[in-house]
């Protein structure tokens, strides 16, 4: 890591470039605010160690200058002159912490490895917000009449401020239509924040979404932004809403109406400007009336509800996607895949998708692997290839399907064997077209006759 260290006193430079090189970073030293800016420039460093008195310029006017540049580049101040205001002001202008002189070696390693993660931290969501803006091409994908009412319905409600509600099956893209709604927005160029309800554990859902302050509780060396204050002027997506815990509830409920936030530890109250996004899988009209959903609150949430079809009510939209995968799989793994056979297209016609498009997806690129040119039964799951058996296509009655099939088909052998002629017969023995009809590759009609022998 590249260390900053400005301060006037040459000796103390000197020790700290010492502590901190030892330590495996390479220090960088300024005398003067001039200096320093142009350091800085150059060098781009990643911490910066101020001091509060420097000869040319205060300590705290460098400070509100750095981070008027770079907010995310963390500024530690060292000073001789250990008083409150100083370091309430020195805080509220943006510094990540406060050291006092004469320091102390273990802090000051403790304080710089504190202040890489910062950072790292603050980049990875910086990466979090560019990447989330942008939708999955392939759930915005469709000519279902189905599909395209949602996709008319983002258009309408996009510019509003209305609190909306997205309810459909996993694997449906509320993802994804959550961030194309945000990007149709006028908060598009505000941060787009994504919190997992049902991922973060009861007892920390309160300080994630709504931040804490220092010293709050056991632990809390610095003051912590919640979920809501970093989606501040943006938007937040509450994906499995359903998951929160009552107590939570009722604080996102008081949040929804006043626009205002209290972290952990505070006593005063936070306004934020967020819009609010939210997903479940579930009907949350099902979790009010078992009474583990609060309905003042999914009132609130359901200003604006879109409905989003699972993959198995949009009719040909399984075929447009399944193209699109073919040609995105065929790029990833240099392959030439041109199409799904016949007998393919039937299997996915009646089977029930309760991946939705992601399984999809995944079914097509493994598919793509394992095919050469034309996509054939034997190259998808087992539980797709066993729909083309049993005639069932629920996901929950594939056991109970295939313990049927094994008590009426004996004899696989001869099941096979009657299934070959019927096939030859019906394709007036065109072995292309029959083996279609089978849902194999030629290869493998071909293998099959010679192994059983038949004429």
């Amino acid at each position: 890591m590249i260390v900053l260290i400005v301060d006037d006193d040459i000796n103390l430079c000197n020790i700290l470039s010492e502590v901190l090189e030892k330590a495996g970073n390479r220090c960088i030293i300024s005398n003067s605010f001039k200096d320093a800016i142009k350091k800085i420039e150059k060098e781009n460093p990643d911490v910066i160690f101020l001091d509060l008195n420097l000869p040319d310029k205060q300590g705290l006017d460098v400070l509100k200058s750095i981070k008027s540049n770079c907010e995310e580049l963390p500024v530690i101040i060292i000073t001789g002159y250990a008083t409150i205001e100083n370091a309430v002001e020195a805080m509220k202008a943006g510094a990540f912490d406060y050291l006092v002189k004469p320091l102390d070696k273990e802090k000051i390693i403790l304080t710089l490895q504190k202040a890489i993660n910062f950072r790292m931290m603050k980049k990875e969501l910086s990466l979090l917000k560019r990447k989330v803006e942008t939708p999955s091409e392939e759930f915005l994908i469709g000519r279902d009449k189905k599909i395209v009412e949602v996709l008319s319905l983002v258009e309408k409600v996009a510019p509003t401020n209305l609190t909306v509600l997205l309810q459909g099956e996993s694997g449906v893209g509320k993802g994804e239509i959550a961030k194309l709604i945000h990007r149709r927005s006028n908060r598009k160029e505000g941060p787009f924040i994504v919190v997992d309800c049902g991922s973060i554990p009861d007892t920390l859902i309160e300080s994630e979404l709504f931040g804490y302050e220092k010293g709050a509780f056991t632990g809390a060396e610095r003051r912590k932004e919640g979920m809501f204050e970093l989606a501040n002027n943006g938007t937040i997506f509450l994906d499995e809403v359903s998951n929160l815990p009552y107590s939570a509830q009722a604080k996102l409920l008081r949040v929804l109406q006043d626009k205002e936030i209290h972290p952990l530890g505070s006593s005063r109250p936070l306004k934020v400007d967020v819009r609010v996004i939210a997903a479940s899988n579930t009907p949350l009209e099902e979790k009010v009336k078992s009474g583990s959903f609060r309905e003042d609150l999914f009132h609130r949430l359901n200003e604006f509800m879109i409905y989003i079809p699972p993959l198995r009510e949009r009719g040909e939209d399984i075929f447009i996607l399944t193209e699109y995968f073919i040609q995105q799989a065929n790029k990833e793994f240099n392959k030439n895949v041109k199409t799904i056979s016949f007998s393919v297209r039937e299997l996915f016609k009646r089977y029930n998708w309760p991946g939705n498009i992601r399984e999809l997806r995944n079914v097509i690129r493994r598919a793509v692997l394992l095919a050469d040119d034309v996509i054939y039964p034997e190259h998808l799951a087992q539980s797709i290839q066993l729909v083309s058996l049993s005639g069932f296509n629920k996901p929950t009655e594939i056991k109970e399907s295939q313990l049927k099939l094994e008590s009426i088909i004996k004899n696989k052998k001869e099941f096979e064997i009657k299934q070959i002629k019927e096939a030859l017969i019906a394709s007036k023995y065109n072995k292309k077209k029959a083996a279609e009809i089978l849902g194999i590759s030629r290869q493998s009609l071909y293998y099959k006759i010679k192994k059983y022998k038949i004429e």
